[in-house]
Parts: C-alpha cells; sequence; structure tokens
C-alpha cells in the first residue's frame, strides 16, 4: 500500500526500502523450511535444538539466542523459537544453494542472496527490505508472485487512467507448501 525511504531525502539521498542494503536475520529461515516443505519433510521431523553446536565447515559453535537449549523439537517449535541451530542442521541437510534458490523464487535478488555463504539461513547476506517484502507476500499469496512495483496506477484530476503498472503473477510453489509454511510462521506471533 506504501513505502517508507526515510526520513529526509534531503539528508540521505536512499531509498532504505529499495536501495539499502541490511542482513535479513533470521527472516531468512521460512525459505529453508519451504525448500524442505518441497522436498516432502513434514513439519513434525524433530532436529536438535541444543546449544551451542558446531557444523561441518564453519570454525565457530552457532548457539540459539541468549545460548538457549531446546532439546529435540519439530520444526513448529523450531520455527515459533527461531532456534537457529536446527536451522543450521536443517541447511546443512538441504545445502545452502537449495536455501538461497528458494529465497530467489519467491522473490529475492540471486545477485545477494546466492548459497556460498555457510550462514544463508541465519541471514547474513544483504538484501534490500523490498526484496524480503516481495519474498513474503509470495509465500503469503500461496506460492504465487507478483512482479513488485512501487507505483500501482496515477490518475489525472479528472480520474482518467495516465499509468497502470505492468504486473505478471508466476507459480512458484504449491499452495499447499506454502500453507504449511505459513501455519509453522504463526507460531512465532502466537506463542
Amino acid at each position: 500500500i506504501s513505502i517508507y525511504g526515510g526520513e529526509d531525502y534531503l539528508a540521505k539521498q536512499l531509498n532504505n526500502a529499495t536501495k539499502a542494503i541490511y542482513e535479513p536475520g533470521s527472516t531468512m529461515k521460512p525459505f529453508a523450511l519451504l525448500a524442505a516443505v518441497q522436498q516432502g519433510m513434514s513439519l513434525n521431523t524433530t532436529f536438535n535444538g541444543n546449544s551451542p553446536r558446531t557444523y561441518d565447515g564453519i570454525a565457530a559453535p552457532v548457539q540459539n539466542f541468549a545460548n538457549m537449549s531446546y532439546g529435540y523439537i519439530n520444526m513448529y517449535s523450531a520455527t515459533a523459537n527461531s532456534v537457529n541451530t536446527v536451522y543450521m542442521e536443517l541447511q546443512q541437510d538441504l545445502g545452502t544453494t537449495a536455501v538461497a534458490k528458494t529465497a530467489n523464487q519467491a522473490g529475492i535478488s540471486a545477485k545477494r542472496v546466492t548459497g556460498k555463504n555457510p550462514f544463508t539461513v541465519l541471514g547474513n547476506d544483504g538484501v534490500h527490505v523490498s526484496e524480503l517484502a516481495q519474498a513474503y507476500a509470495t509465500i503469503a499469496n500461496q506460492g504465487v508472485k507478483t512482479t513488485m512495483h512501487i507505483v500501482a496506477d496515477v490518475t489525472d484530476h479528472n480520474g482518467k487512467d495516465m499509468y497502470q503498472a505492468q504486473t505478471q503473477t508466476e507459480r512458484v510453489f504449491t499452495a499447499h507448501d506454502s500453507a504449511l509454511v505459513t501455519k509453522a510462521m504463526q507460531g512465532t506471533i502466537q506463542n
């Protein structure tokens, strides 16, 4: 409906929503979850949620927030509590490129999220806020990606159409897989 690019264009000529780069952090986890669901994994599958844990190819142990240990938990609980160690294990099973590919299909640029970062699932690659909004909208739209646009239409003072955004839609995920991920994501705010 709207976009907020920043406080004062005269002080900072950068649209924070479309041009600035931010690390998305745990907001990348649903793309790993979606990749796993696409491969047939049940969200009742359990993983080791203890902290800290070590992973292949990563020198330092990975910790959960406040170094909290959860024991063996399913993906609903891991998502609701944003458990880093579970998502790192899931990423090791899937591969970083599968996580990146799913994020790319949803709407995040393949230039920024490539799957080469061993912390792809933890959101250490910088992205635009608009890309993340696009990707989440794809999941919310039951797996249908719509061409992102900033201005939908322009009318003149008489109400005559002067511009209409050219939008297209593309099904990139099944409605079923998107619904499962959405259900798991809801645990984050319900709990």
